[in-house]
């Protein structure tokens, strides 16, 4: 009987403890991120770490970065500099950004308006821009009813003592295991070290940003003039390449590349005598992943009249094929995989990925499509229901 109770004790205890940690670590995080609020400005020099699902290596940025809250941005909901310590630094004036190359004395400006936020958006760089500092409202999705907030021990962080908060998750249809640690200087409530994880299929997703240095309410709005652009530099308006797919009853160029379910024997596509279906991707694109189900659809539906092939540019070098087994356990490919040469993607006009393409049984190309559309499926039915009746008839 003592022992029952004794059990019941700690296992109160244990409950208690956890809902005091928990409780304790979102106060914590309000009263940081509130800390944030306050100020107009900021400006710190960072170190951005990112490993991507499929890949092993990780990418590492450092630089220097002013912001200017401005919550009446639409993009970034304030202002941006920023320098990785190179011959080109960008800067967002909530009007346009600016890419300046010192070296060639030239500088670029991207309108977002136009969809041309890549030049910030697109880039690994991105990572050090401080985003809870922009959006400290943030904070009011963090400590959500369904993550859990946890209250670690404390760490040292570039020689502060910081509470330590780890944030989980819960899991998606997409990610499990997802986890956020964001580190709280106890000097001054700052968060200065914040790391994101997850896994999507196996593979785990890793970005850590860390503030090495920082000062607020210093930083004046000249910071994000154009006129800091030296009057010798050229200054010219992006202008994106157009590249548009092959166009229809265009004889398709031939393809030919290392087929994986062979061994990687050198393989040629024959376009003659069946419809072809090129599916252009790569394992880190989550669009191509999106489509793998509606592709091997029309493979089960059309299975005696078509032939499907997967292109892939990206992945062809050996550490990157050894990751193919776990990547089809994952999604369904049950067609050949083809690596290509990138003069392949050339000759097919590939700008964006995933890319189809429908080939007749003549060897032209009949349909194309770029990207994931609710619709795909139908889409390429159609056509492909046309290219039978047609050949019936």
């Amino acid at each position: 009987m003592k022992k029952n109770i004794l059990i019941f004790i700690l296992i109160l205890f244990a409950k208690i403890s956890f809902s005091y940690s928990q409780n304790n670590a979102s106060e914590l995080l309000i009263k940081s991120f509130n800390e944030l609020a306050k100020f107009d400005n900021v400006k710190y020099e960072a170190t951005y770490k990112k490993k991507y699902f499929n890949k092993d290596d990780t990418l590492n940025r450092k630089g220097l970065v002013c912001l200017t809250r401005q919550n009446t941005d639409t993009f970034f909901n304030g202002y941006i500099w920023f320098n990785t310590y190179d011959s080109i630094y960008k800067f967002y004036d909530l009007n346009f950004i600016y890419e300046v190359n010192e070296n060639l004395k030239k500088a670029i400006l991207y309108d977002p308006l136009k969809k041309q936020d890549r030049a910030i958006n697109g880039n690994i760089s991105k990572g050090l821009i401080w985003m809870d500092f922009l959006k400290p409202d943030k904070i009011k999705y963090l400590i959500d009813s369904l993550n859990i907030i946890i209250l670690e021990n404390d760490t040292i962080v570039n020689n502060n003592k910081c509470w330590n908060i780890l944030i989980k998750f819960p899991d998606t249809d997409l990610f499990t295991e997802e986890e956020m640690k964001i580190c709280i200087n106890k000097k001054d409530w700052i968060p200065i070290f914040t790391t994101l994880k997850m896994k999507f299929q196996g593979n785990y997703q890793y970005s850590e940003l860390d503030l090495l240095s920082y000062s607020f309410n210093l930083v004046d709005l000249t910071r994000y003039n154009p006129n800091q652009i030296p009057n010798d530099f050229i200054i010219e308006d992006f202008h994106r390449k157009e590249v548009k797919p092959l166009d229809s009853l265009t004889d398709a160029p031939v393809i030919y590349g290392k087929n994986f379910q062979k061994k990687l024997k050198l393989d040629t596509i024959n376009f003659i005598g069946k419809i072809t279906i090129l599916d252009f991707w790569y394992m880190n694109c989550a669009p191509c992943i999106h489509a793998f189900p509606i592709i091997e659809k029309l493979n089960e539906k059309y299975k005696n009249n078509i032939q499907i092939i997967c292109l892939n540019n990206k992945d062809k070098t050996d550490e990157r094929i050894k990751k193919m087994d776990q990547f089809i356990s994952f999604n369904p490919i049950n067609t050949d995989i083809l690596f290509i040469a990138d003069s392949v993607i050339e000759k097919y006009k590939v700008y964006a990925y995933p890319a189809f393409y429908i080939i007749d049984k003549n060897g032209k190309i009949i349909y194309n499509q770029v990207g994931v559309s609710e619709t795909l499926f139908e889409d390429m039915s159609k056509i492909i229901e046309k290219i039978i009746f047609l050949r019936k008839n």
